[in-house]
């Protein structure tokens, strides 16, 4: 069997495997790139007597058709409750189909070379994704043909490869991973006991701001203000919508290769020059200090020192001075602005030598660390679990709110953390009218970042019995993580000892996601 990571980003997707040998190496997923990476766009086309065809890559981002067969991102939209996007041929398709179709051209590529050999694959996804949307991708995943062991987020995969020869000793490890769609924090602590490796998350936290926001930063506080005649003039006055979008690549590509010049070396300005359709554009010199003008504007270090204390909070046990080493993951974190912020936040909260942070960090081939250890990471994990090594110990616990509604929106039952080694249950509420003439509980998640985002996940559906005679409810997550509902009543018997649970649960019922 073949055992795959697949970094499912925002940008790009890229894939890993180990090899039988124990390494473990890059995917080449996409033709027409000179990068193991493929843009995250999907395009379909339907020919007159021919059936549907899905292009995805860098074709598919490039090739002249109408944009509403073109999707771009389509993890930004997977949270969104019945997403449906109508191409131009009639035909509609979910966020859940997108998803599937990319993940079948993926396997297809994947599966050429041997086509007798299953594919086990463990995919990432950003921390603040929801329970609904880590299901999609898993589904969809599964439906295109991958045997999926398990979604994890990126910080938590990048750990096993950036700290792969680094388990024998204790650590506690941050993980600060800015990639194209968002930002995401991690704590993991290493320990050492009687002869176990025991890996455990200690905290995370998330944003969905990433290298993208900040090319469309750069556009409108540089690029607008030197020639906004000529921005105009190819993002809103060209008639043709293809070339409206081209243009827009072409901008963000020269915004890429311009931030790649300022901090992939020690160049102190770059020029930006952008080849559109039909001209050849030159909008000066850029430095390092005109985008760092934009993040002081933003606030960042207000910002994320914030989102620091946020992550260390959620803590069980690890403070700020106990941290032994940080990675700086993702083309954005390259940028030295935001490891200085970082450097300062570590200085400031009594870190005895924040220069020693960074020294695994600084040691490793920065491409592979930057770009390549999410889907790296993925795949040795996948070997780790599949391997069932007695002597590894890993927990991801991740924090997250899920909890149903009363009246006037009141949150009820709420579960705050779930743990795949341990079941956890919320407090007792009534069973309300509503629950029992619908005959569903309605279930929602607060995702936690710079605000809480509230979405809804899906339903516990109850059959008549429960919705006649239960009267108390409450939910949990089991060792699979999967959210039930105890239907039930409390007994009030006097035989229980102190501190016994008297609720006795008559029914079990799972929560429901809808994937359209």
């Amino acid at each position: 069997m073949r055992m795959l990571g697949i970094d499912f980003g925002t940008c790009n997707i890229k894939g890993a495997e180990r090899k039988r040998n124990g390494d473990i190496a890059t995917l080449k997923l996409g033709k027409q790139i000179d990068k193991p990476r493929v843009p995250n766009v999907t395009l379909y086309e339907k020919k007159e007597g021919q059936k549907v065809s899905v292009i995805l890559g860098k074709l598919a981002l490039t090739k002249s058709a109408r944009e509403q067969d073109r999707i771009r991102n389509i993890k930004a939209y997977l949270q969104e409750y019945n997403w449906i996007r109508m191409l131009s041929f009639g035909i509609s398709v979910s966020a859940y189909d997108v998803t599937r179709d990319i993940m079948k051209n993926l396997y297809d590529e994947i599966h050429r070379s041997n086509k007798e050999e299953d594919i086990s694959a463990v995919i990432t996804v950003p921390v603040n994704f929801s329970k609904r949307q880590q299901q999609i991708v898993k589904k969809a995943a599964e439906e295109a043909g991958f045997l999926v062991n398990e979604v994890i987020t990126e910080p938590f995969a990048c750990f096993f490869s950036l700290m792969r020869d680094e388990l024998d000793e204790d650590h506690n490890v941050m993980i600060f991973d800015f990639g194209g769609g968002t930002l995401d924090l991690c704590l993991i602590e290493v320990r050492q006991r009687d002869g176990k490796v025991r890996i455990q998350t200690q905290a995370t936290v998330g944003i969905g701001y990433g290298g993208n926001h900040i090319n469309e930063d750069i556009l409108k506080e540089i690029l607008c203000k030197r020639k906004p005649d000529k921005i105009r003039e190819v993002l809103e006055q060209q008639e043709d919508k293809y070339y409206r979008m081209l243009n827009r690549y072409y901008i963000m590509t020269a915004i890429d290769e311009m931030k790649e010049t300022l901090f992939g070396g020690d160049e102190e300005e770059a020029d930006t020059h952008i080849a559109f359709k039909d001209s050849i554009e030159d909008f000066g010199k850029i430095t390092p200090a005109d985008i760092y003008q934009i993040f002081e504007k933003q606030n960042w270090k207000k910002r994320l020192h914030k989102l620091l204390d946020s992550l260390f909070s959620d803590s069980d046990d690890m403070t700020a001075d106990e941290v032994t080493d940080i990675f700086m993951v993702g083309g954005s974190s390259s940028i030295p602005y935001f490891r200085n912020i970082i450097e300062s936040y570590f200085l400031k909260n009594g870190h005895e030598d924040v220069k020693a942070l960074f020294e695994l960090n600084d040691d490793m081939e920065e491409e592979e660390r930057l770009y390549a250890s999410v889907a790296r990471g993925a795949a040795i994990y996948n070997e780790l679990i599949t391997s069932h090594d007695e002597n590894m110990i890993i927990k991801d616990k991740i924090p997250f709110m899920v909890y149903t509604k009363g009246e006037g929106e009141r949150k009820l039952t709420p579960l705050m953390k779930s743990d795949s080694y341990k079941d956890y249950r919320s407090r007792l509420d009534s069973l309300s009218e509503a629950m029992k003439r619908e005959r569903k509980i309605q279930v929602y998640q607060t995702i936690f970042g710079e605000e809480e985002k509230e979405v809804y996940l899906g339903d516990i559906c109850l059959i008549e019995e429960a919705a006649a005679q239960g009267s108390l409810y409450r939910l949990m997550v089991d060792k699979d993580r999967n959210i039930l509902a105890e239907i039930g009543y409390l007994d009030m018997d006097e035989d229980y000892e102190e501190g016994e649970d008297r609720f006795c649960v008559d029914w079990r019922f799972p929560l429901e996601i809808d994937l359209s």
